[in-house]
């Protein structure tokens, strides 16, 4: 059997490389000469794996089992002297293939095999006898082995090198790998859950360890030794029924966190000029192309592991970031070539542009496409000419929280210097964050910080839906053009809301810009929301738009809902009471609320519909045959999301009609969810 085996991998191996192409072969195969100390191993004995190769080459070593990479290491060219010699541990009982080469290319490789159980005169050839098992439980040993492995990863100071750091976490997986092969022997379940905790406790922080290293192409490398331990531990997970959520998003987290410093622009690399009105910040020449191909690269080649090792749990987002940190107050162009902007576009990557305040984000499907004529894209951060004019064009309820006023303005620039504005063209998504670093939000009521555009055209000031961020302290908001903006605190009440239980969800949802009062003081709390008015609050909610086109004979182009109501049809979340029909002042009953809701759930949260189980949960309610069947699965979805309640534990009250208040609080939870 062993022989078999070892003669299909060897086949295997042979037939990939007849398939490489003859140019592949730099070296003959017998300028590279590799070999492994023994034939057989104990699990996490010191494998040495030892050969010679042409001088002045980059080496990559890979270790395969179970047609899957388990190691890789490599020694670029500069350290190369002609002779290899590699040394790590493998923890899983089996046969192992080593192929070295350069670069994708093998050109040589050796086998061994790691057995538990004294075979042919002792594990390890020339070891002498069987592994021992270690006193104690499996748990102990796990446990005490794997707060070893925390020790020696606080053996790494902030000085340690990136060779240091390699040579350390290569020692350690090994181990790790075996701790989680014998986390399935653990018999008690809240040890086994207490172990794995440890274990994946562990493996964040070697993945920690890893993007310390200043040189990201030596993280990268890493990585991608590392992420196929990560993958061992989610199968492991898998395999006892453990969630392995948690591992999974850590590995994206990790590489979307090394591929942004790939992706940022170093200071050496832009050009300042101090023009009459502004600073004016270039690029050179091919840095962003350099910066392109780097992050493409590493891309390639993190998300090629995490998909291996089925840890990919979303796309790598790919951004190129630009920090200008000049005078805040000021007024900053950023200058990019038609050259640049095009190989950015074409590249899918994303422009990210920040000062100490502000930072703008542009998809690359909101990057402009420019035309022939176009030399030049500008994105401007300038400070309004008549600041104090418009400012105490502010409403009274509006306090400052000390951060600035900024006009944001794209322009595309010919040859002869003529603009043509681009900041109402937005394809994509555009994200702009207003930080709050350097802020005393003890002063502040972070539920009530709102953004305000101000409208040159009304000369007012308008609310945008945005969110404040406690992991990077900013609020955020998804504008639908540039325009003049700034972050500001609502003060905002009703004379009829004081002392009632929805005071606060009120204040709070209008400080949102998710609904308004029905005049300057009364908001009406108990009336019965209307359709039309529900329909607004959705939109707001959700920050939609709409081609303003009204589908329905009673909604009127003119009415103060119509755009509300044509967002809200069109992104499927409202339908008409008949063909042409929406009721736009008929009462809204809890179960149509609920059903307007799930909708949102799925169209903007993504969240999975409502199943048959679900639907059958409904009948802790006593009244839940009174739900239509058109609304069963989304009263069941809103339910099962914990957005909307039984008006009792068993009362549901699905034909009840909603109060403002009642949707007010429906609302601000959509908006929080």
């Amino acid at each position: 059997m062993k022989k078999q085996l070892f003669r299909s991998i060897l086949a295997t191996i042979v037939m990939a490389l007849m398939l490489l192409p003859f140019s592949a072969f730099a070296w003959a195969i017998s300028d590279v000469d590799i070999d492994v100390s023994k034939s057989i191993y104990a699990p996490n004995e010191m494998v040495l794996i030892t050969g010679t190769v042409p001088a002045k080459q980059d080496i990559t070593m890979k270790v395969i089992f179970n047609g899957g990479v388990v190691y890789v290491d490599a020694i670029p060219a500069a350290d190369n002297d002609g002779s290899i010699s590699f040394s790590t541990k493998f923890g899983l009982v089996g046969l192992y293939t080593v192929v070295v080469g350069s670069g994708a290319n093998p050109v040589d490789m050796a086998t061994f095999e790691v057995k538990s159980s004294d075979i042919d005169g002792g594990i390890g050839g020339d070891t002498g006898g069987a592994i021992v098992t270690p006193e104690g439980s499996i748990y102990e040993n796990v446990k005490n082995s794997t707060n070893l492995l925390v020790e020696q990863l606080g053996t790494l100071g902030s000085n340690s090198t990136a060779q240091q750091i390699r040579d350390l976490i290569a020692e350690l997986l090994p181990t790790l790998q075996s701790n989680l092969q014998l986390l399935s022997s653990i018999e008690d379940s809240a040890q086994r859950v207490e172990a794995f905790n440890l274990l994946t406790s562990v493996m964040k922080q070697i993945g920690d360890k890893v993007v310390s290293v200043s040189d990201t192409s030596s993280v990268i490398s890493m990585l991608e030794s590392v992420f196929l331990y990560y993958g061992e531990a989610t199968r492991v997970a898998e395999q006892i029924n453990l969630d392995n959520t948690e591992i999974k998003q850590s590995t994206v987290s990790l590489a979307t966190l090394i591929l942004s410093r790939v992706g940022t622009v170093g200071t050496d690399s832009l050009i300042i000029t101090d023009s009459s009105s502004s600073f004016i910040v270039s690029v050179e020449g091919d840095a962003i192309a350099g910066i392109i191909e780097r992050l493409l690269d590493g891309k390639k080649r993190l998300a090629g592991v995490l998909n291996q090792q089925k840890l990919a749990t979303e796309e790598l987002d790919l951004y190129l970031t630009l920090s200008i940190n000049l005078d805040a107050a000021g007024n900053v162009d950023l200058s990019l070539s038609k050259e640049q902007v095009d190989k950015l576009k074409a590249s899918g990557i994303s422009l990210v542009v920040q000062n100490d305040t502000i930072t703008i984000a542009l998809a690359s499907g909101a990057i402009p496409t420019l035309d022939e004529n176009t030399v030049s894209l500008a994105l401007r951060f300038h400070t309004p000419n008549q600041l104090e004019e418009i400012i105490n064009k502010q409403p009274g309820y509006i306090s400052s929280v000390n951060l600035p006023v900024k006009d944001f303005h794209l322009v595309a620039i010919d040859a002869n210097g003529n603009e043509t504005s681009l900041s109402d063209q937005f394809l994509g998504d555009v994200k702009v964050s207003f930080l709050l670093d350097g802020i005393d939000k003890s002063k502040l009521d972070l539920d009530k910080l709102a953004v305000y555009y101000y409208n040159e055209t009304t000369a007012k000031w308008e609310i945008i839906s945005a969110k404040y961020n406690a992991a990077t302290n900013a609020m955020d908001y998804l504008p639908k053009h540039f325009s003049t903006y700034t972050v500001v605190q609502v003060n905002k009440s009703f004379a009829d809301i004081t002392g009632r239980w929805s005071q606060r969800v009120i204040e709070v949802a209008y400080a949102k810009g998710i609904l308004s009062g029905k005049s300057e003081s009364s908001f009406d709390p108990s009336a019965n929301v209307t359709r039309a008015e529900f329909a607004t609050m959705l939109v707001n909610t959700l920050g939609l738009t709409g081609s303003g086109k009204a589908k329905f004979s009673d909604v009127a182009a003119s009415a103060w809902y119509a755009d509300a109501v044509s967002a809200a049809y069109e992104s499927g979340l409202v339908t008409g009471v008949d063909e042409t029909h929406f009721a736009p002042n008929a009462k809204i009953t809890r179960e149509q609320m609920a059903t307007m809701i799930g909708r949102a759930l799925t169209f903007s949260k993504s969240i999975t519909p409502a199943t048959a189980a679900d639907i059958v949960l409904l009948s802790k309610f006593t009244d839940h045959n009174l739900v239509s069947a058109w609304a069963s699965e989304w009263v069941a979805l809103v339910v099962k999301e914990e957005i909307m309640n039984g008006v009792s534990a068993t009362s549901l009250a699905p034909k009840v009609l909603a109060t403002r208040e009642q949707a007010a609080k429906l609302m601000l939870d959509l908006f929080n969810y």
